[in-house]
């Protein structure tokens, strides 16, 4: 068998920081589940490889209820992926509400731009973004173009361990 580590990282930033240019491409709500893992699986390649995961777990991973899905589509292509929430919690002026992008993938620039737009219009709403673990890698485009506006909120250690791969 073998195993890797490694960390995950949550950021948050200011949602009106936020605001991009206009670019090509339209949102849609709900893509289809199998032109989502299909990006995955072609995004991936750019870090470790991709990481062929078992069948239970796009049921496992797949949106709550409250959870607002939007692709990108630039020409008939999706090129990006977005999943985020607006949770309420008990802030310094009573009860506040919170936007956590739970997921995150943009094959273009313009699918990029275009999330960060939908996420600034949430400013009225939560004024801070929040990037649960993981949704932030490092070196990736997204990251490096917000990283003035980040801040870090916790890292979490994570340990893959294989005990039989098959050959």
């Amino acid at each position: 068998g073998w195993e890797v580590a490694g960390q995950s990282y949550c950021f948050s930033a200011p949602s009106g920081a936020l605001v991009t240019e206009e670019g090509s491409g339209t949102a849609v709500r709900d893509p289809a589940p199998h032109e989502v893992r299909a990006l995955r699986t072609r995004i991936g390649a750019q870090w470790s490889g991709v990481l062929e995961r078992p069948s239970w777990w796009s049921n496992w991973r797949a949106p709550l209820a409250d959870d607002v899905c939007l692709g990108w589509v630039d020409g008939d292509e999706l090129v990006g992926y977005m999943r985020y929430r607006t949770v309420g919690k008990d802030g310094p002026r009573g009860w506040e509400a919170e936007v956590v992008v739970s997921d995150l993938w943009a094959a273009r620039r313009s699918a990029l731009d275009g999330f960060l737009r939908v996420l600034s219009t949430t400013q009225p709403v939560s004024p801070r973004i929040r990037f649960a673990h993981g949704v932030l890698p490092a070196d990736t485009p997204l990251r490096q173009r917000i990283s003035a506006t980040l801040v870090p909120e916790g890292v979490r250690d994570w340990l893959l361990r294989v005990i039989e791969p098959q050959a």
